[in-house]
């Protein structure tokens, strides 16, 4: 048996031949398998996604709460931040959060309210694992989108 060595040396027409088809075949080979692998995780992210759009969480949908002010690693970081915080004090911050999105409403800013109603949203969603309600006197997520789109004129 010929070594590699003088196999990828030698010159003869049917060593350069075969040096050729090897040389595809790995390379075709290759691609198949980059070409496969990178369908595989996108399709199944969406097949995921379907399945969490439809999971129902306390009422609402998972998907119905969309967040426009802040990235998910601001998410990340609020979320560690409230869930740092004794009980009463995310209580607390429910109804604070709630009240200063009720002041920019009356105050007819309309612009800003968002990154409120999204605080709050997080702040829920710390509540929600603990099996802790929100103040009694603070406005739920829901009622604060729909202040807002009332706000807005929609």
């Amino acid at each position: 048996m010929i070594g590699i060595r003088s196999f990828t040396r030698s010159e003869s027409g049917a060593m350069s031949a075969d040096w050729v088809v090897l040389s595809a075949l790995s390379i075709g080979l290759g691609t198949m398998t980059i070409m496969s692998l990178s369908t595989g995780p996108t399709s199944m992210a969406a097949q995921i996604g379907g399945i969490l759009a439809n999971v129902n969480v306390a009422g609402t949908s998972a998907a119905a709460f969309l967040y426009t002010w802040y990235d998910e690693a601001t998410q990340d970081y609020f979320l560690g931040v409230y869930r740092g915080l004794t009980d009463a004090e995310l209580v607390n911050e429910s109804k604070s959060y709630s009240d200063a999105f009720r002041d920019q409403i009356t105050s007819g800013n309309i612009a800003d309210p968002q990154h409120l109603i999204e605080q709050r949203h997080m702040i829920q969603t710390v509540l929600d694992e603990r099996d802790v309600q929100a103040h009694g006197d603070a406005l739920s997520v829901s009622e604060m989108q729909q202040m807002l789109a009332e706000a807005q004129g929609e």
